[in-house]
């Protein structure tokens, strides 16, 4: 694709084409009738093309004269055209920042995409470039921008007398210097207004850390209790006590209270600035998100602050040897039919049996439980460890049958050039390609499929008294 510049809302642009055929050479006959011959243009931020009709420009005036749709050729090498590109496609309007226009359609004919840079510069104005900001007048004229002397000073444009001789005076210039200086300064009852909200801003900050565990599990019989600290500190990062002991809630998602599952809705100093609440967890919960409101005051000034946990199942240890004995199944198809492996895991199943995996391998227990869940973790890990990580479909493995088809059937262009001399590849060229003694004496040169590029040269021996080869086959 060629790239132009131009600038956004300049009307009449005659764009000159160069139209290439399918060999790459310049196309010629091509008229604003051409059968097929399209034209369209779109602007940034348009989700379709706009095609728009080519016109004939010769009762206009022909080359070089501008036509909404004007296509003609412009007479010069084989190839050449002019375009008039219809003042729409390069309007100012909507910040579009580029448009690009095609040409395609017609026959042996090969596609011409152009984009045109819709810039604010105007590179047609010479004094300012387009730049309403800038004075419309030369340099160094009336109304045009000053210029410096050999010295970098801007060159004197005031006559003798244009000034008064006692129209500058030092002690005026110095009082009204202080009257500047001052009146910039901040004043005392400022001061004391900046200072004031500062302090509110750093005191009504929160500057806490909540320490709530990501998962809550569920046990399979009775209760599980787990902690949730909150840390407090001052502005300088120290750890700091609040006016009182902190206040924890909880709520689900549809706001209903769970505080009867804390210890107590008043958090236990842990050290100063260390608070701790302790949540438990019955069998009997639904799994859920909890979420935690803490609430304390320094100063008088009410803070707060807020965490969150899932209360999640633990995988009980029948399904963890279910799990088990279908991925024995899987490793035991290895290379060879998936087609009646059947019942595994899926990812999501896999990330939830390692994270419950980790969870009940830090059971220091000697209960039976434990030792067995430990074990058949052991034996899981052994399998998955070895599974590829994204085994294929039954039918993505081909069978035998169909990788020979596939290797006769292949074409030898596709491997031509990186095949060595001793290859299958070389022998199928000498027979189906060509090949002669003649390009390199006493050498059979052996080409590739384009019958230019030389693929191998065998050495060989002639001998006047042997018999001709009269055939094969």
């Amino acid at each position: 694709m060629s790239k132009r510049k131009g600038t956004g809302g300049m009307n009449q642009i005659l764009l000159p084409l160069f139209v290439r055929d399918t060999s790459g050479n310049g196309l010629s006959g091509l008229a604003y009738n051409t059968s097929g011959l399209t034209a369209q243009y779109r602007r940034e931020g348009d989700p379709t093309w706009t095609t728009f009709l080519l016109a004939d420009p010769t009762p206009n005036g022909g080359v070089g004269h501008w036509l909404s749709g004007g296509f003609i050729a412009d007479g010069g090498v084989t190839g050449s055209y002019e375009l008039g590109l219809p003042n729409e496609a390069v309007a100012a309007a909507a910040g579009a920042r580029w448009v690009v226009v095609q040409l395609f359609g017609a026959a042996d004919m090969r596609e011409v995409l152009i984009e045109i840079e819709l810039d604010k510069l105007d590179y047609q104005d010479s004094v300012r470039a387009g730049l309403s900001s800038l004075p419309n007048a030369t340099a160094d004229s009336t109304g045009g921008l000053p210029v410096y002397d050999v010295n970098k000073k801007v060159a004197a444009k005031l006559a003798t007398g244009d000034i008064a001789a006692d129209a500058i005076d030092g002690n005026s210039i110095k009082a009204d210097a202080v009257t500047k200086i001052q009146s910039g300064l901040a004043t005392a009852a400022s001061q004391t207004g900046i200072l004031n909200a500062v302090n509110a801003i750093t005191t009504n900050t929160a500057r806490s850390q909540p320490v709530v565990p990501f998962w809550f599990v569920r046990p399979q019989a009775g209760s599980s209790s787990y902690t949730v600290d909150l840390y407090l500190y001052d502005l300088q990062g120290h750890l700091q006590a609040p006016d009182a002991d902190p206040v924890a809630h909880c709520r689900n998602a549809a706001g209903t209270s769970r505080d009867d599952h804390l210890a107590s809705t008043t958090m236990t100093p842990v050290s100063t600035g260390h608070y701790r609440a302790t949540y438990t967890v019955q069998s009997t919960d639904v799994a859920e998100a909890v979420y935690f409101d803490f609430a304390w005051s320094v100063g008088g000034i009410a803070l707060a602050d807020s965490g969150v946990a899932q209360v999640q199942d633990a995988e009980s240890n029948a399904t963890m040897l279910a799990i088990r004995e279908d991925i024995v199944s899987l490793q035991s198809h290895g290379d060879s039919t998936w087609a009646t492996a059947t019942g595994f895991a899926t990812e999501a199943q896999a990330n939830t049996i390692r994270l419950k995996t980790d969870l009940i391998a830090t059971d220091s227990g000697d209960s039976p439980a434990a030792k067995t869940a430990q074990a058949t973790i052991a034996a899981v890990r052994a399998k998955t460890d070895n599974l590829p990580s994204d085994p294929a479909a039954a039918s993505d493995v081909p069978s035998e049958l169909e990788i020979a088809d596939a290797v006769l059937a292949r074409n030898v262009a596709h491997c031509e050039a990186i095949a060595p001399r001793t290859s299958l590849a070389t022998l199928v060229l000498a027979t189906t390609n060509k090949a002669n003694t003649q390009s390199h004496v006493g050498y059979l040169t052996i080409y590739r499929t384009d019958g230019v590029s030389e693929h191998v040269q065998l050495p060989i021996a002639a001998n006047v008294n042997a018999a001709p080869i009269e055939g094969v086959g």
